[in-house]
């Protein structure tokens, strides 16, 4: 089996940067890879997680956190297969911007209870991977940068697909991110095995680009070390 990387983080912290860079590279490395980016805005599948950014449903603190959960995992499930069949492949690959992880940060904001919130971790990588039998990743690189600077990096972005908003309801909210932001961090303590944390920033700016990326194939090329050694097959 292939490997599945997640590039994870809060909003504006250069997820979609990073995974372009990533998938690059390893293409040129002669992996066959497969770039996915979540939600699949666009598709049918993310209908409901459009109508939700867009404030359909209401403000992000006013949709429960596992309803909402359930729209992105919807758009996952759509996924399953593609990521699956994929990683069945020779010399293969998945890397995504986003996945189950975003889903737990973002929505884990709405649970204030540490302990409840856990609970809440748990509940949905459940219904992601043991239920609906979504692909989960091998690893989740979680790129860590201050809200201030990553709400400004939001507001650098072109126009996207899914909103006509300069902000969707957690971009425009600084409590939400900052809270998420925290969440990523205490995801990566709880879950080491499978979060690995990465600075973006110095000196309360962004990092260089190709520093981080350098970081994020560091981390890459360890992980696909581990999953051919001798006692891994």
């Amino acid at each position: 089996m292939g490997l599945f990387v997640a590039i994870e983080g809060g909003d504006g912290s250069g997820k979609g940067t990073q995974t372009k860079l990533l998938v690059e590279h390893y293409r040129q490395q002669g992996k066959n890879v497969l770039e996915l980016s979540f939600p699949q805005y666009g598709n049918s599948s993310a209908l409901y997680v459009t109508r939700y950014l867009n404030g359909s449903y209401g403000a992000a603190d006013e949709v429960p956190a596992d309803l909402a959960s359930l729209a992105y995992a919807l758009d996952r499930f759509d996924a399953k297969d593609k990521i699956i069949n994929h990683l069945k492949k020779p010399n293969s690959l998945v890397v995504s911007d986003r996945s189950t992880a975003s889903n737990l940060a973002h929505q884990g904001t709405k649970i204030a209870n540490p302990s409840k919130r856990k609970e809440f971790y748990d509940e949905i990588q459940h219904l992601e991977y043991e239920l609906l039998g979504s692909a989960k990743p091998d690893i989740n690189i979680v790129l860590i940068v201050p809200t201030d600077i990553a709400q400004a990096n939001v507001d650098k972005k072109a126009a996207r697909n899914y909103t006509s908003a300069k902000r969707d309801i957690h971009e425009a909210d600084i409590s939400h991110l900052e809270r998420a932001k925290a969440n990523y961090e205490e995801l990566t303590n709880i879950f080491p095995e499978s979060f690995i944390a990465l600075q973006c920033h110095e000196n309360s700016s962004m990092r260089d680009v190709a520093a981080i990326q350098a970081d994020i194939i560091k981390i890459v090329d360890r992980s696909i070390a581990q999953a051919h050694a001798p006692h891994n097959k």
